[in-house]
């Protein structure tokens, strides 16, 4: 079994919140993420685990949501190493916010768009971390 294969398999048993920042980063060997920082990895898994809670993803789901994470976490990633101050961060994260979650309404279902909505002044809060 190729590593990719066995850590998707693994990542989708234990779930979203189940992978260490090294399993995730690893996940990503080999594409353009595997430049991103340690924190930049830290930041995506810290938001599908808050994403998860609210919603319940399902095992299809949590992959989807966390290559759609990911994506956003990348740009995070350059965004710290840009050296910008507090203010500064939290307006792009605000600006990534937005389009991160109609990505994400995408995979979801009706009653998980109604979770996700009733929640989403937590979770764009808690984007901003």
């Amino acid at each position: 079994m190729k590593v990719k294969q066995f850590i998707l398999i693994s990542f989708l048993v234990l779930g979203a919140s189940g992978l260490t920042r090294g399993q995730i980063a690893e996940y990503y060997t080999g594409t353009a993420y595997e430049s991103m920082s340690p924190e930049a990895f830290e930041w995506a898994e810290e938001r599908l685990k808050a994403l998860d809670e609210v919603v319940g993803l399902s095992e299809d789901q949590v992959s989807e949501a966390r290559d759609i994470t990911v994506r956003y976490a990348y740009r995070v990633h350059f965004l710290l190493q840009k050296g910008m101050n507090e203010e500064q961060m939290t307006g792009n994260k605000d600006n990534l916010f937005n389009p991160r979650m109609e990505e994400i309404q995408k995979i979801l279902t009706e009653d998980q768009i109604e979770l996700l909505s009733a929640s989403w002044a937590d979770l764009e809060d808690d984007n901003r971390e």
